[in-house]
Protein backbone atom coordinates (compact mmCIF):
# COMPACT_ATOMS: atom_id res chain seq x y z
CA UNK A 1 0.00 0.00 0.00
CA UNK A 2 1.14 3.52 -0.74
CA UNK A 3 0.53 5.08 2.68
CA UNK A 4 2.71 4.44 5.70
CA UNK A 5 0.02 3.06 7.96
CA UNK A 6 -0.32 0.12 10.30
CA UNK A 7 -2.97 -1.71 12.23
CA UNK A 8 -5.17 -4.77 12.08
CA UNK A 9 -8.41 -5.10 10.15
CA UNK A 10 -10.89 -7.93 10.64
CA UNK A 11 -12.59 -8.70 7.32
CA UNK A 12 -15.43 -11.12 7.98
CA UNK A 13 -17.95 -12.79 5.68
CA UNK A 14 -19.71 -14.36 8.64
CA UNK A 15 -21.81 -12.41 11.13
CA UNK A 16 -20.75 -14.89 13.81
CA UNK A 17 -17.35 -13.57 14.92
CA UNK A 18 -17.13 -14.64 18.59
CA UNK A 19 -16.04 -11.10 19.49
CA UNK A 20 -13.00 -10.96 17.19
CA UNK A 21 -14.02 -7.46 16.09
CA UNK A 22 -13.08 -6.23 19.57
CA UNK A 23 -9.47 -7.42 19.13
CA UNK A 24 -8.86 -5.52 15.88
CA UNK A 25 -8.43 -1.85 15.07
CA UNK A 26 -11.07 -1.87 12.35
CA UNK A 27 -13.78 -4.27 11.16
CA UNK A 28 -15.33 -4.81 7.73
CA UNK A 29 -18.46 -6.92 7.44
CA UNK A 30 -18.87 -8.34 3.92
CA UNK A 31 -22.21 -10.11 3.47
CA UNK A 32 -22.59 -12.25 0.35
CA UNK A 33 -25.82 -14.11 1.16
CA UNK A 34 -28.70 -14.46 3.59
CA UNK A 35 -26.89 -16.92 5.82
CA UNK A 36 -29.75 -17.02 8.32
CA UNK A 37 -32.10 -18.59 5.73
CA UNK A 38 -30.03 -21.74 5.17
CA UNK A 39 -31.80 -24.82 6.57
CA UNK A 40 -30.33 -25.89 9.90
CA UNK A 41 -28.78 -22.50 10.69
CA UNK A 42 -29.93 -20.97 14.03
CA UNK A 43 -31.79 -18.02 12.49
CA UNK A 44 -32.37 -15.84 15.57
CA UNK A 45 -28.78 -16.26 16.76
CA UNK A 46 -27.30 -15.36 13.38
CA UNK A 47 -29.51 -12.29 13.00
CA UNK A 48 -28.64 -11.13 16.53
CA UNK A 49 -24.92 -11.49 15.77
CA UNK A 50 -25.39 -9.64 12.50
CA UNK A 51 -27.21 -6.76 14.19
CA UNK A 52 -24.33 -6.40 16.66
CA UNK A 53 -21.79 -6.50 13.85
CA UNK A 54 -23.68 -3.89 11.83
CA UNK A 55 -23.38 -1.58 14.83
CA UNK A 56 -19.68 -2.14 15.49
CA UNK A 57 -18.32 -2.46 11.92
CA UNK A 58 -16.39 0.42 10.39
CA UNK A 59 -17.51 -0.54 6.87
CA UNK A 60 -20.18 -2.82 5.43
CA UNK A 61 -20.14 -4.33 1.95
CA UNK A 62 -22.75 -6.59 0.38
CA UNK A 63 -22.91 -8.56 -2.86
CA UNK A 64 -26.42 -7.56 -3.95
CA UNK A 65 -28.95 -4.75 -3.71
CA UNK A 66 -31.39 -7.12 -1.96
CA UNK A 67 -28.96 -7.70 0.89
CA UNK A 68 -28.36 -3.95 1.16
CA UNK A 69 -32.11 -3.34 1.29
CA UNK A 70 -32.55 -5.75 4.18
CA UNK A 71 -29.51 -4.64 6.16
CA UNK A 72 -30.26 -0.94 5.64
CA UNK A 73 -33.43 -1.42 7.68
CA UNK A 74 -31.26 -2.49 10.62
CA UNK A 75 -28.45 0.07 10.55
CA UNK A 76 -27.77 3.71 9.77
CA UNK A 77 -24.30 2.85 8.48
CA UNK A 78 -23.54 3.31 4.80
CA UNK A 79 -23.57 0.03 2.86
CA UNK A 80 -21.69 -0.41 -0.41
CA UNK A 81 -22.75 -2.97 -3.02
CA UNK A 82 -19.85 -5.01 -4.33
CA UNK A 83 -21.20 -7.68 -6.66
CA UNK A 84 -19.30 -10.94 -6.73
CA UNK A 85 -16.56 -10.81 -9.34
CA UNK A 86 -14.71 -13.57 -11.16
CA UNK A 87 -11.32 -14.70 -12.36
CA UNK A 88 -12.21 -13.33 -15.78
CA UNK A 89 -8.61 -13.18 -16.98
CA UNK A 90 -8.16 -16.91 -16.46
CA UNK A 91 -11.47 -17.72 -18.15
CA UNK A 92 -10.61 -15.47 -21.11
CA UNK A 93 -7.18 -17.07 -21.38
CA UNK A 94 -8.72 -20.51 -21.89
CA UNK A 95 -11.33 -19.54 -24.48
CA UNK A 96 -11.44 -21.73 -27.56
CA UNK A 97 -12.59 -20.69 -31.03
CA UNK A 98 -14.29 -24.01 -31.77
CA UNK A 99 -17.10 -24.72 -29.31
CA UNK A 100 -19.08 -27.84 -28.59
CA UNK A 101 -22.87 -27.32 -28.80
CA UNK A 102 -23.33 -27.93 -25.08
CA UNK A 103 -24.68 -26.10 -22.07
CA UNK A 104 -22.81 -26.02 -18.77
CA UNK A 105 -23.76 -25.56 -15.15
CA UNK A 106 -20.92 -25.00 -12.67
CA UNK A 107 -21.84 -24.72 -9.02
CA UNK A 108 -23.01 -26.39 -5.84
CA UNK A 109 -25.64 -29.04 -6.57
CA UNK A 110 -27.89 -28.32 -3.60
CA UNK A 111 -31.70 -28.01 -3.45
CA UNK A 112 -31.49 -24.63 -1.72
CA UNK A 113 -29.97 -23.14 -4.87
CA UNK A 114 -30.53 -25.28 -7.96
CA UNK A 115 -33.77 -25.89 -9.84
CA UNK A 116 -33.05 -29.47 -10.90
CA UNK A 117 -36.24 -29.61 -12.95
CA UNK A 118 -34.77 -27.03 -15.34
CA UNK A 119 -31.58 -29.04 -15.80
CA UNK A 120 -33.64 -32.19 -16.43
CA UNK A 121 -35.81 -30.32 -18.94
CA UNK A 122 -32.69 -29.20 -20.83
CA UNK A 123 -31.45 -32.79 -21.04
CA UNK A 124 -34.90 -34.04 -22.00
CA UNK A 125 -34.92 -31.54 -24.89
CA UNK A 126 -31.93 -33.38 -26.31
CA UNK A 127 -29.39 -30.72 -25.36
CA UNK A 128 -26.02 -31.99 -24.17
CA UNK A 129 -25.43 -30.75 -20.63
CA UNK A 130 -22.18 -30.69 -18.65
CA UNK A 131 -22.45 -30.35 -14.86
CA UNK A 132 -19.56 -29.56 -12.53
CA UNK A 133 -19.49 -29.00 -8.81
CA UNK A 134 -19.87 -30.62 -5.38
CA UNK A 135 -23.05 -32.50 -4.55
CA UNK A 136 -23.05 -31.78 -0.81
CA UNK A 137 -22.37 -28.41 0.77
CA UNK A 138 -23.85 -26.23 3.53
CA UNK A 139 -24.93 -29.45 5.24
CA UNK A 140 -27.39 -30.21 2.47
CA UNK A 141 -27.68 -32.99 -0.05
CA UNK A 142 -29.77 -33.39 -3.18
CA UNK A 143 -29.06 -37.09 -3.59
CA UNK A 144 -32.24 -38.08 -5.42
CA UNK A 145 -32.22 -35.12 -7.80
CA UNK A 146 -28.50 -35.49 -8.51
CA UNK A 147 -28.74 -39.23 -9.17
CA UNK A 148 -31.62 -38.74 -11.58
CA UNK A 149 -29.87 -35.90 -13.36
CA UNK A 150 -26.50 -37.60 -13.71
CA UNK A 151 -28.15 -40.80 -14.94
CA UNK A 152 -29.58 -38.96 -17.95
CA UNK A 153 -27.99 -39.94 -21.27
CA UNK A 154 -27.53 -36.28 -22.26
CA UNK A 155 -25.76 -35.29 -19.04
CA UNK A 156 -22.03 -35.52 -18.32
CA UNK A 157 -20.80 -34.97 -14.76
CA UNK A 158 -17.34 -33.42 -14.75
CA UNK A 159 -16.91 -33.65 -10.98
CA UNK A 160 -15.51 -30.98 -8.68
CA UNK A 161 -12.95 -29.08 -10.74
CA UNK A 162 -10.13 -26.69 -10.00
CA UNK A 163 -10.51 -23.10 -11.19
CA UNK A 164 -8.16 -23.82 -14.08
CA UNK A 165 -10.18 -26.88 -15.08
CA UNK A 166 -13.43 -24.91 -14.85
CA UNK A 167 -12.07 -22.22 -17.12
CA UNK A 168 -11.04 -24.82 -19.71
CA UNK A 169 -14.48 -26.44 -19.56
CA UNK A 170 -16.32 -23.13 -19.92
CA UNK A 171 -14.07 -22.13 -22.78
CA UNK A 172 -15.05 -25.22 -24.77
CA UNK A 173 -18.88 -25.12 -24.63
CA UNK A 174 -21.63 -22.79 -25.88
CA UNK A 175 -23.91 -21.55 -23.09
CA UNK A 176 -23.60 -21.01 -19.33
CA UNK A 177 -26.51 -21.74 -17.00
CA UNK A 178 -27.70 -20.21 -13.74
CA UNK A 179 -30.85 -22.29 -13.05
CA UNK A 180 -31.41 -21.08 -9.51
CA UNK A 181 -34.49 -21.65 -7.41
CA UNK A 182 -36.27 -18.48 -6.33
CA UNK A 183 -36.51 -18.58 -2.54
CA UNK A 184 -35.58 -16.71 0.61
CA UNK A 185 -31.92 -17.72 0.31
CA UNK A 186 -31.34 -16.98 -3.39
CA UNK A 187 -33.17 -13.66 -3.01
CA UNK A 188 -29.86 -12.22 -1.83
CA UNK A 189 -27.50 -14.14 -4.12
CA UNK A 190 -25.44 -12.60 -6.92
CA UNK A 191 -24.01 -15.75 -8.59
CA UNK A 192 -20.22 -15.85 -8.78
CA UNK A 193 -20.39 -17.57 -12.17
CA UNK A 194 -22.01 -14.62 -13.99
CA UNK A 195 -18.78 -12.88 -14.87
CA UNK A 196 -16.70 -16.05 -15.21
CA UNK A 197 -19.13 -17.52 -17.73
CA UNK A 198 -19.13 -14.28 -19.71
CA UNK A 199 -15.36 -14.01 -19.31
CA UNK A 200 -15.20 -17.38 -21.09
CA UNK A 201 -17.23 -15.94 -23.94
CA UNK A 202 -20.44 -17.68 -22.92
CA UNK A 203 -23.89 -16.15 -23.18
CA UNK A 204 -25.67 -16.84 -19.90
CA UNK A 205 -29.26 -17.89 -19.25
CA UNK A 206 -30.44 -17.26 -15.68
CA UNK A 207 -33.67 -17.47 -13.73
CA UNK A 208 -35.14 -14.23 -12.44
CA UNK A 209 -33.01 -13.68 -9.36
CA UNK A 210 -33.63 -10.25 -7.80
CA UNK A 211 -29.92 -9.44 -8.10
CA UNK A 212 -30.02 -10.03 -11.88
CA UNK A 213 -33.50 -9.00 -12.93
CA UNK A 214 -33.48 -5.62 -14.64
CA UNK A 215 -29.70 -5.58 -14.91
CA UNK A 216 -28.14 -4.77 -18.29
CA UNK A 217 -25.11 -7.07 -18.54
CA UNK A 218 -23.90 -7.97 -22.02
CA UNK A 219 -24.43 -11.67 -22.62
CA UNK A 220 -26.87 -12.18 -19.70
CA UNK A 221 -30.42 -13.31 -20.45
CA UNK A 222 -32.68 -13.36 -17.39
CA UNK A 223 -35.94 -15.18 -18.02
CA UNK A 224 -38.89 -17.01 -16.54
CA UNK A 225 -38.47 -20.71 -15.83
CA UNK A 226 -41.09 -21.43 -18.50
CA UNK A 227 -38.82 -19.90 -21.18
CA UNK A 228 -35.50 -21.14 -19.81
CA UNK A 229 -35.00 -24.22 -22.00
CA UNK A 230 -36.12 -22.40 -25.17
CA UNK A 231 -33.55 -19.66 -24.53
CA UNK A 232 -30.79 -22.21 -24.01
CA UNK A 233 -31.67 -24.08 -27.18
CA UNK A 234 -31.80 -20.88 -29.22
CA UNK A 235 -28.39 -19.72 -28.04
CA UNK A 236 -26.79 -23.09 -28.76
CA UNK A 237 -28.25 -23.07 -32.26
CA UNK A 238 -26.98 -19.53 -32.87
CA UNK A 239 -23.38 -20.75 -32.51
CA UNK A 240 -21.84 -17.36 -31.75
CA UNK A 241 -18.71 -16.39 -33.63
CA UNK A 242 -15.36 -16.23 -31.87
CA UNK A 243 -15.37 -12.43 -32.39
CA UNK A 244 -18.67 -12.02 -30.57
CA UNK A 245 -17.47 -14.27 -27.75
CA UNK A 246 -14.26 -12.25 -27.45
CA UNK A 247 -16.29 -9.05 -27.28
CA UNK A 248 -18.47 -10.47 -24.50
CA UNK A 249 -15.38 -11.47 -22.56
CA UNK A 250 -13.74 -8.09 -22.97
CA UNK A 251 -16.78 -6.25 -21.64
CA UNK A 252 -16.46 -7.86 -18.20
CA UNK A 253 -12.75 -7.11 -17.77
CA UNK A 254 -13.47 -4.69 -14.93
CA UNK A 255 -15.45 -7.33 -13.02
CA UNK A 256 -12.27 -9.12 -12.01
CA UNK A 257 -10.53 -10.12 -8.81
CA UNK A 258 -7.77 -7.66 -9.68
CA UNK A 259 -10.20 -4.75 -9.65
CA UNK A 260 -11.83 -6.01 -6.46
CA UNK A 261 -8.43 -6.36 -4.78
CA UNK A 262 -7.73 -2.71 -5.61
CA UNK A 263 -11.04 -1.73 -3.99
CA UNK A 264 -10.28 -3.79 -0.89
CA UNK A 265 -6.80 -2.30 -0.55
CA UNK A 266 -8.14 1.25 -0.85
CA UNK A 267 -10.81 0.60 1.77
CA UNK A 268 -8.36 -0.96 4.23
CA UNK A 269 -5.94 1.86 3.61
CA UNK A 270 -8.59 4.48 4.30
CA UNK A 271 -9.80 2.74 7.46
CA UNK A 272 -6.32 2.41 8.90
CA UNK A 273 -5.46 5.96 7.95
CA UNK A 274 -8.47 7.12 9.98
CA UNK A 275 -7.37 4.89 12.85
CA UNK A 276 -3.87 6.40 12.69
CA UNK A 277 -5.32 9.93 12.74
CA UNK A 278 -7.58 9.04 15.67
CA UNK A 279 -4.70 7.50 17.60
CA UNK A 280 -2.46 10.44 16.89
Amino acid sequence: MAKDISGEVLWTFSPVTYGLEHTHDRTVYHSVDFLHTIPGVPTDFVIACENDLLTTSDAVAVSSSEIRRELSARTDNSIRVWENVGDVGLFRQNMQDAREPKAVFCGNLTPTKVDFSLLMAIADRGIDLVVAGPTTIDGESADTEVRQLLAHTNVHYAGTLSQEELSILCGSVSVGLIPYELNSYTRGVFPMKVYEYIGAGLPVVATKLPSLEGRVIAGLDVCEATNFVDKVERLINEDLSSDIRAELSQQVSRNSWESRTDQVERLIEDLLAKESTRSG
